[in-house]
């Protein structure tokens, strides 16, 4: 299938309505830059699937902080309207201007998909997920916290050339999340508040994608008590697919 303007222009007036209104909801003259690098490895077997996440963000300014995770998620699907799924993540940051934290979380998330694909505008799963996170922080001065929030989104892709991804399918990944904190926000220089993703795919084979994608987040310093502020996340992700095909 031919690539068609129609379908991009439909995606893109979507995006920007959403990154628009995230972005001025606040005060957006206090911004930081950070930069993620992501690799995903996926193995399906049955109706489940294990995906592994092994990445690094940095905050980009001088003696900004560094953080390194993994994460290890199985998650279970058997009706094409439902998927539920476990993780556990493993964080370490360093800072030179604030404490070194070491993070161990442990969420759980439901995604309830719509429907598998809307041909007028070619977007593919469009869902709604909630996570709820159980978050343990070590603190380098030997103190600890535990926090758990909850986080709702609302999201997709959006696919330019194809009706599924293929091979050479070019397509716009998104979504909008929400931070819910049920007992405080965790000492951070960055507490998430929202948070609004797009970027763009391809899919070179069916078993390897790449991806740069960009994040518009409200965040605040919860060391300070401070102001909101807007980050701007810019993020370059790889996933593999052990099995060809896989969705």
């Amino acid at each position: 299938m031919k690539f068609r303007i129609p379908y991009a222009a439909k995606a893109i007036s979507i995006i920007v309505f959403f990154q628009a209104s995230l972005m001025f909801s606040g005060n957006v003259f206090s911004q930081d830059v950070q930069g993620w690098m992501d690799a995903f490895v996926v193995k399906p077997f049955g109706y489940f699937e294990y995906e592994g996440n092994l990445g690094t963000a940095k905050l980009i300014q001088k003696d900004g902080w560094r953080d390194y995770y993994l994460a290890n998620t199985l998650s279970y699907q058997r009706a094409n309207w439902y998927l539920a799924e476990a993780c556990l993540e493993l964080h370490s940051t360093r800072d030179p201007q604030d404490q070194n934290v070491k993070e161990v979380t442990v969420f759980l998330g439901q995604r309830f998909f719509f429907t598998t694909f809307i041909k007028k505008i070619h977007l593919q799963l469009p869902y709604f997920y909630l996570r709820l996170d159980e978050r343990n922080l070590f603190y380098e001065d030997g103190s600890t916290d535990q926090k758990v929030r909850l986080r709702p989104r609302l999201g997709g892709r959006f696919i330019l050339n194809n009706i599924f991804i293929s091979d050479k399918t070019w397509y716009i990944p998104f979504y909008a999340e929400y931070f819910i904190n049920f007992n405080g926000e965790a000492f951070e220089r960055f507490a998430s508040r929202n948070r609004f993703m797009t970027g763009v795919g391809y899919a070179f084979t069916q078993k390897l994608r790449g991806e740069l994608n960009y994040y518009a987040q409200r965040s605040r310093n919860s060391n300070e008590d401070s102001f909101e502020r807007t980050d701007m996340i810019f993020q370059v992700a790889v996933r593999y697919y052990f099995l060809k095909g896989v969705e």
